[in-house]
């Protein structure tokens, strides 16, 4: 049976790869996927003060492309803090500024230099964004794989709960995804549409 399911997952998780690489390769269509996400995402950062954190991510090019958001708040002086990957399927935390300086990690990805943090800058953030391939109707998520996020959301109140997205392509909303035990069920996500507040 858990075979059945990890398998499940491999396959959804190469379908959506291939569907995203083929769609978001068009840097026309991407620019305008970042004003959609800018225009629609407006309410959900707009309690924000200067000061206060934002945890979120640094988007490929197969990523939902929320760089114009984040690039809003930094302007608001808002702290923005993105994931570094570490040994034993962790993460740490680095404060992100446009044309930081970066270096490649172990899975060959940029990612910026600059003092770490631990997982209280995950927990203790104002709002949390979270990357996956696919969220369903439930708040079941499809990460990529590595367990990272699994791992960190274990740590969750209901308080963190209320204040935490998954960003995904509106299509990227199932009806029905396979999971295990330990997948985070996410209780929101974030789209270009905007954000939506999930059954779970």
């Amino acid at each position: 049976m858990m075979l059945g399911i990890k398998s499940h997952k491999a396959f959804l998780r190469a379908s959506i790869r291939r569907r995203r690489s083929q769609l978001r390769s068009n840097p026309d269509y991407r620019s305008f996927l970042a004003q959609e996400f800018e225009k629609n995402s407006k309410d959900l950062f707009s309690f924000l003060k200067e000061g206060d954190a934002v945890v979120a991510f640094l988007p490929l090019v197969h990523e939902p492309p929320i760089e114009k958001i984040l690039l809003n708040l930094i302007n608001r002086k808002i702290n923005i803090f993105v994931p570094v990957v570490k040994l034993s399927r962790q993460l740490a935390w680095v404060r992100w500024v446009p044309d930081a300086p970066s270096v490649h990690n172990v899975l060959g990805i940029d990612e910026p230099v600059g003092e770490e943090y631990g997982s209280e800058i995950f927990l203790d953030a104002d709002i949390r964004l979270m990357p996956a391939l696919a969220v369903d109707v439930e708040g079941h998520r499809l990460g990529q794989g590595g367990g990272f996020y699994d791992t960190l959301c274990a740590a969750m109140t209901e308080q963190h709960l209320q204040s935490t997205y998954t960003v995904i392509f509106d299509e990227d909303l199932l009806d029905g995804l396979p999971y295990e035990e330990h997948d985070f069920i996410t209780p929101a996500v974030l789209t270009p549409s905007g954000p939506r507040r999930l059954r779970s």
